[in-house]
């Protein structure tokens, strides 16, 4: 019987150094391998669209090297780790935009706003951690360790100092009704109300990163600010809570009271028979004391559809988002949204920080500022138009300062004005040989770099497609250039 070095336990392979090397190799190989048996999908120009390659990474293959991330992130401060971990994701962005060997890999990471992969397993653990903490009581002695990543990765205190999280309650004799009436009920004047009864509007508004909860009613015009961390869902739980403790104050009883919302969400919330949230607990229970002594009906109304009483709350709603928070922050518990959009914030810093402290890539760093929405174009665009676009962005590509350098031609001068370099850059922003042709297409003479990225791809692609018909940009086509009279307009 000997001893074994290492030991595999819930897919975490745990070596008796406790080094991580072997974990991260089985994490790689895993996802080299998916990553590979997926290329057989897609070449250069052919098969699966980029935002379908780029899926694959994000939902499948990606996951695959960060499950367990609480426990081994450390290792990826390590350079070999960054290394290993930055050529899986150089493959996936490669294979994503057709981009010719020699084109940068921060400068793909930049178009395709992907944080780099070791940078990633530590905001997946900061997720992980977060989960921990919100489940147990941590003190400053505790973060040590593996929850040192919390540490690691700065978000605002606010965000989790109180969070909107209990254990599991159940709800199962709810004493007050939750109604949905369908569009059509409301467009036949809404749903029969028994005379005499006691009606409430609430609804809960954001505008300015301000958030705020309305209720009108008999005797009733409440606004209230709650600051900037709630969400909208706890804004109209809040309205509902702020009308449920107003009824309570006034001592209703035999009384049959009905509470319409816009809110689908937060009725929902109210109507289900399990509750993680500690606002929505809270109204469930006033509600409950409520409906002790009278019949409570929640009513969902359309929002913005001319009820007088649901445009009197939002108003009421808005002016309470207008409105400073005159108490100290949080005005409720931070929801899990709040805490995901913090560390998104703090990824698309980390992008603009990697970004402009990247060494080289000149070019590209003229064109690219990292931006989700133009992202989101470029991955629209077909597997041929992605990987032109990419070589012209980042210079990486058929003209002829690049060509030069590959030992393809002699010389770069522009073949369109035949007195400056023929870069990417010269083509598309300043060349006074194309004045014309960029005035038709762009409807200007001359750009800066910045604003071809600002440009429609399409637009882009169409123009450099048109003054070199026959543009292409693979390696294998680049090997077909051999002489001078073949760039030739």
């Amino acid at each position: 019987m000997t001893l074994s070095s290492e030991v595999k336990y819930l897919g975490v392979i745990l070596d008796s150094k406790l080094n991580w090397n072997s974990h991260l190799n089985y994490a790689i190989d895993k996802a080299t391998n998916t990553l590979w048996i997926s290329k057989r999908t897609f070449g250069n120009k052919w098969g699966l669209r980029p935002a379908m390659i780029h899926w694959i990474y994000t939902a499948i293959v990606r996951p695959r090297i960060t499950y367990a991330s609480l426990v081994w992130w450390p290792k990826t401060k390590e350079k070999c780790a960054i290394k290993k971990l930055g050529k899986i994701q150089r493959l996936a962005a490669v294979s994503t935009t057709g981009a010719m060997r020699s084109t940068p890999t921060n400068a793909l990471d930049a178009m395709l706003n992907i944080l780099p992969l070791h940078q990633y397993v530590q905001l997946e653990a900061e997720k992980a951690a977060i989960r921990l903490k919100r489940t147990k009581v941590l003190y400053d002695g505790d973060i040590k360790g593996h929850l040192s990543v919390l540490k690691e990765i700065q978000v605002n205190p606010l965000a989790t100092v109180n969070n909107d999280w209990m254990e599991t309650q159940f709800n199962f004799e709810r004493m007050y009704n939750v109604i949905e009436p369908d569009r059509t009920v409301w467009d036949e004047g809404g749903p029969l109300i028994r005379p005499g009864s006691i009606v409430f509007y609430t609804d809960g508004s954001k505008q300015n990163d301000q958030v705020g909860a309305g209720v009108t009613g008999p005797g009733v015009s409440l606004s209230v600010s709650m600051g900037r961390w709630p969400t909208i869902f706890q804004a109209e739980i809040q309205a509902i809570l702020e009308c449920a403790t107003i009824c309570l104050k006034r001592k209703y009883k035999h009384s049959n009271i009905c509470i319409f919302s816009d809110s689908q969400a937060a009725l929902a919330a109210l109507k289900s028979y399990t509750c993680t949230s500690k606002l929505v607990w809270e109204c469930v229970l006033l509600l409950q004391q409520l409906s002790a002594n009278n019949s409570i009906n929640i009513y969902w109304v359309p929002g913005h559809h001319g009820i007088d009483g649901n445009e009197k709350a939002d108003e009421l709603a808005r002016m309470g988002s207008s409105k400073p928070l005159l108490e100290p922050e949080p005005f409720c518990g931070t929801s899990p949204c709040s805490i995901k959009m913090e560390l998104r914030n703090w990824e698309k810093v980390m992008m603009i920080t990697n970004w402009n402290n990247t060494q080289g890539a000149r070019q590209s760093k003229k064109f690219i500022t990292p931006n989700i929405s133009v992202t989101q174009k470029l991955l629209a665009l077909s597997k041929k138009d992605l990987c032109t676009y990419t070589g012209l962005i980042t210079g990486h590509c058929l003209v002829k300062y690049h060509l030069r350098l590959i030992k393809i031609v002699e010389e770069d001068v522009c073949r369109f004005c035949n007195e400056e370099t023929e870069t990417s850059e010269h083509l598309l922003c300043d060349c006074i040989g194309l004045y014309t042709t960029r005035l038709k297409y762009f409807d200007k003479g001359f750009l800066q770099p910045s604003d071809i990225w600002s440009l429609s791809p399409r637009k882009v692609i169409h123009f450099i497609r048109y003054i070199i018909p026959c543009w292409e940009n693979t390696d294998n086509h680049v090997q077909r250039v051999t002489t001078h009279s073949d760039l030739s307009p």
